[in-house]
């Protein structure tokens, strides 16, 4: 399976969770939208950060009819990534750790 979004250095991807997050409470909304960066252990984007936004997401009602893209925040970090044609597809193989342990 394969995973659409953005790979990106680890400061790039704190401060976009960052964003997302501040967007929220500055509308004093509980914060509904998370992104959460996940380091990437394996293929293209090796040792990289990796921030998921599938098509899907952008349609997901996430409140009150208020989708991600409705945000003009949301608008800004994406055009700060390089645009959603900038997103790249992913294995999502490539996003777990081969050290950690299985149970």
């Amino acid at each position: 399976m394969t995973i659409k979004g953005y790979a990106t250095d680890q400061e790039t991807a704190d401060s976009i969770a960052a964003s997302v997050g501040l967007a929220c409470d500055n509308r004093g909304l509980p914060r509904f939208i998370g992104i959460t960066p996940m380091p990437i252990y394996s293929g293209d984007h090796v040792g990289e950060m990796f921030i998921p936004l599938p098509d899907s997401a952008l349609e997901q009602v996430l409140w009150r009819g208020i989708k991600m893209k409705d945000f003009p925040e949301f608008q800004e970090l994406v055009t700060g990534l390089g645009g959603l044609e900038a997103r790249v597809e992913i294995n999502a193989d490539d996003l777990i750790d081969p050290d950690a342990e299985v149970e």
